[in-house]
Parts: structure tokens; sequence; C-alpha cells
């Protein structure tokens, strides 16, 4: 009879390990690394969202801005088709002082006299027309000012499109990363079973 009582606890104790699962607490373990995980994905999913939402501004911005440069530059270029005489006189009279002026930055007599007569005509031109002159040169002055601002905008927002890409590039490798270590974990899991 002790042959038996021995039987039975070793069948017993065999009994009994067989219903002990082993893996339970790392699949417990790997069950919260993974809901974890689900929550860092779901953030992640929702800044990457949010940085291409950005980007897609940002481009559009760029794109409405040199639609409009584009549109103001022939906005300008029509104004100043209408008054080619005016133009001719302002350029006449800038384009005058520039020859009159040589390398070493002095006076030379040609162009004295060839300055000196493109003045005169531009300055003809420009007392008889004033006015017309006088708002040529405005819009000749403001175009230069609103351009130089509409295309340093365009230079800014390029910046900061620049930036914007890296930035979603950043999220999506995060995004990648959660996911990749989700799936990983979820292998895991699986083994465990």
């Amino acid at each position: 009879m002790g042959w038996i009582r021995t039987a039975i606890v070793v069948f017993g104790a065999f009994s009994l390990t067989a219903c002990i699962d082993f893996n339970a607490e790392e699949r417990a373990e790997v069950r919260e690394q993974m809901d974890v995980l689900k929550v860092r994905i779901g953030l992640a999913q929702s800044e990457l969202t949010a940085a291409r939402n950005k980007q897609s501004s940002i481009e559009g911005n760029i794109s409405r801005s040199k639609r409009e440069l584009v549109q103001y530059e022939n906005k300008v270029r029509a104004v100043l088709q209408r008054h080619p005489e005016a133009v001719t006189a302002i350029v006449a009279g800038f384009g005058g002082a520039a020859v009159a002026i040589d390398a070493n930055n002095e006076f030379s007599e040609e162009a004295e006299s060839v300055a000196a007569g493109v003045a005169l005509i531009a300055g003809l031109y420009a007392l008889g027309n004033q006015e017309e002159v006088g708002y040529v040169a405005g819009v000749m002055s403001n175009a230069d000012r609103d351009v130089k601002a509409m295309k340093s905008r365009i230079t800014a927002l390029e910046s900061d499109l620049f930036t914007q890409r890296s930035v979603v590039a950043q999220k999506q490798s995060a995004l990648v990363l959660a996911t990749n270590q989700h799936q990983a974990l979820t292998q895991r899991l699986m083994e465990l079973q």
C-alpha cells in the first residue's frame, strides 16, 4: 500500500503542476504594456494628424500668397503699361544719374552730357505731367515695398513648412515605433499561450 500512496502523491503533484499557469504573470505584464502602447499609439495618431493638418495649412498659405503676389504684380504691370511715358521719364531720370557715375564713383565728362540730356527730357515730361509721374512713381514705390513684403512672407512660410515637414516625420516615426512595439508584444503574448 505504500506504493499506492506514493503513486497518488506523485500523480497529484503532476496534476497540480499541469494546472499551474507558469506564464500567467508574464502575460499580465505583456497585456499591461500593450494597453500603455495602445494609448501611446492613439496619441501618436492624433499628433500626426494635427501635424499633417498644420503642414497642409502652411502649404495652402504658400500657394495663396504666391497667387496673390502674381495677381498683384499683374495689376501693377497693367497700371505701368497704361502710363508708358511716365515710366520712361522716371526710369530715364534714375538711369541718367546712374550713367553719369563712372567706375570711380565720379562723374565723367561724356556721362555728364548724356545724363544731362536724359535728365532734361525726363524733367520736361515730368514737369508737363507732374500728376501722372507722381502717381506712377508712387505706384512703383508701393509696388517695390509690397512685393518685398510678400516675398518675405512667402520665404517665412517656406521656412515654416520645412520645419513642419520635420515635425511630421518625427510624429510618423513615433507612431511607427509604438505600432511595431505593440506588434512585438502581440507576438510575445501569442507565444505565451
